[in-house]
């Protein structure tokens, strides 16, 4: 798509970033899996590749703010994040607060999205040599780092420590089936960053934004490469990591370990745990289903 000459909002892209934004928040809803479904997933990859090329930084750093703002399509990039923090800002707050006073549902919730998720991108990842060795490999990485007991989250960290946060979640923001929130909920710092958004506290998002923008630069340079030279073996250790990584999400847990329902100290809610973690499943099988179409 042509950039635009000059500053234009454009509303159309302002709405799909607001819904980028909402599934961002959710663990298991891939902001690229929304942008694949409103057909702006290409030219928002484009626009990021642009946006780190040294010409154009050149062009930026020389003070050629227009040429820099047309080479990088800077209206569909602006109209895109403030949709997308427009939707954090919004929706932060509600998820904060269910998290409070729903946990079972919620984290039933989202272990339907992420047992979903893990299938569809074992589908994306199809047949090829030593599959289930890389998928054995990601299952053993998941389980690893979900029975590491990760930091209690929603407590007061460092700057460094969000700007750490910050890079490891950029990781997952241009991947149709993996999420950012989703490896915040893995290193412990997805309660932590909603209540910094909740409070708006300036410094801990600023480091936090600043360490998003330096990962997507590094590592989605680093995902495109392995994407394109390994992309069958790649997806296999994803999708596998995501099975394995599937006890960190378990609604049920005493002291950190996942335990069954009836095991659980508070009131399990079974049936409707079974329910949204249903209701998960077929949300993003329908996100699939409509991102194929």
């Amino acid at each position: 798509m042509k950039p635009v000459s000059g500053f234009s909002f454009r509303i159309p892209i302002y709405l799909r970033g607001m819904l980028m934004g909402a599934a961002d928040l959710i663990p298991g809803v891939s902001g690229g899996t929304v942008a694949l479904i409103t057909g702006i997933y290409e030219e928002f990859i484009f626009a990021l590749s642009a946006l780190f090329e040294t010409e154009n930084l050149q062009l930026f750093f020389r003070g050629r703010w227009r040429r820099f703002w047309q080479a990088v399509n800077g209206n569909f990039l602006f109209s895109l994040f403030a949709g997308i923090l427009t939707s954090v800002l919004l929706f932060a707050p509600l998820i904060r607060w269910l998290f409070n006073h729903y946990p079972v549902h919620v984290w039933s919730f989202f272990f339907g999205l992420i047992a979903a998720s893990s299938l569809m991108v074992l589908r994306m990842a199809g047949s090829h040599a030593g599959r289930w060795l890389f998928v054995a490999a990601g299952v053993v990485a998941g389980l690893l780092i979900a029975w590491l007991h990760p930091a209690q989250t929603g407590g007061e960290v460092s700057l460094f420590t969000g700007f750490l946060a910050g890079m490891l979640a950029s990781m997952a923001m241009i991947l149709p089936g993996i999420s950012g929130s989703y490896i915040l909920i893995l290193i412990g710092m997805y309660a932590t960053v909603l209540g910094w958004v909740n409070r708006f506290d300036v410094p801990h998002l600023a480091v936090f934004v600043l360490g998003v923008g330096i990962g997507i630069t590094g590592f989605s340079h680093l995902l495109r490469w392995l994407l394109a030279r390994y992309e069958k073996p790649t997806l296999s250790l994803l999708g596998g990591f995501l099975v394995g990584s599937l006890a960190m999400i378990w609604p049920w847990k005493s002291e950190g370990v996942p335990v069954w329902p009836g095991q659980y100290a508070g009131q399990a809610h079974l049936w409707a745990a079974l329910g949204l973690a249903l209701t998960g499943i077929v949300l993003i099988l329908g996100l699939e289903r409509a991102a194929k179409q």
